[in-house]
C-alpha cells in the first residue's frame, strides 16, 4: 500500500470515527430530552429490533420476558405482527390463530414448544375443515 493510499484510510477512518461519535453524541441529547412515553417507545423499537429473523439465532434467543411484560409487547407490539405476517403468508388474519400464538407466547412458551403446538393447531384445523366439509355433501 502506498504513502497516499494510507493517508487516504486513515483520513477516511478518522471521519467514520468522528461521525460515529457525532451521531452517538445526537442520540444521547435525543434521550436525555424524551419524555417518559418517548423513551418507552425507543426502548421498545430497540427490544424489538434486536430480535434476530433467522430461525436458528430466534430459537436460541434470550428473551427478557420481563420487559416484554413491562412494555405489554406481546398484546400492544406482537398482535399487529402476528395478524400482519398471515395476511402476508396466508392472504387473511385468522383471528383463532392470532390468539392461539399470542397466548403462547404470553405464557413465555419456547419457540421450538411453539412450533409443535402450533402444528398441532393446524392439524386439528386440518382435520375439522375436512370433518365439516365432508359433512356438508349429500
Amino acid at each position: 500500500m502506498t504513502c497516499i493510499e494510507e493517508e487516504r484510510r486513515s483520513l477516511h477512518f478518522s471521519s467514520e470515527q468522528h461521525a460515529s461519535s457525532f451521531l452517538a453524541r445526537i442520540e444521547s441529547e435525543d434521550r436525555q430530552n424524551d419524555t417518559p412515553e418517548m423513551a418507552k417507545k425507543r426502548q421498545m423499537k430497540e427490544m424489538v429490533d434486536s430480535i434476530p429473523t433467522n430461525q436458528e439465532k430466534l430459537f436460541n434467543f434470550p428473551v427478557d420476558w420481563e420487559s416484554c411484560e413491562k412494555y405489554d409487547v406481546v398484546r400492544q407490539t406482537m398482535r399487529s405482527w402476528v395478524m400482519k405476517k398471515f395476511v402476508e403468508y396466508l392472504g387473511e388474519d385468522v383471528p383463532s390463530l392470532t390468539s392461539f400464538i399470542l397466548t403462547k407466547l404470553s405464557k413465555r412458551c419456547h419457540p421450538e414448544e411453539l412450533l409443535s403446538k402450533y402444528n398441532e393447531y393446524e392439524d386439528r384445523q386440518g382435520r375439522y375443515e375436512h370433518m365439516r366439509h365432508d359433512n356438508s355433501c349429500p
